[in-house]
């Protein structure tokens, strides 16, 4: 079992992800920080339903993980588009 999978994001972490890129968003058609956003939103509304306070990073997909990329420290933007991720 890697380091990985023992670590998780909280509801309060993706709406401090939600408020990061709200705050920086370029509301130009597909700008930067909309499809971040709107990615965390399904994941907080995902896990809302499931009616869970957090997820295992393991379970994420790359495009919520490069949205929480904010709190984790993680890639830059091009390092997303040739393929990297957490």
């Amino acid at each position: 079992m890697d380091d990985e999978s023992m670590q998780s994001i909280t509801l309060a972490q993706i709406e401090r992800a939600i408020r990061y890129w709200r705050k920086h968003l370029d509301h130009a058609e597909n700008g930067n920080g909309v499809r971040e956003e709107q990615v965390l939103i399904n994941l907080y509304r995902r896990l809302m339903a499931q009616r869970v306070g957090a997820i295992d990073i393991a379970e994420l997909i790359i495009e919520e993980r490069f949205a929480l990329a904010v709190l984790l420290g993680s890639p830059s933007m091009d390092s997303h588009e040739s393929g990297c991720h957490l």
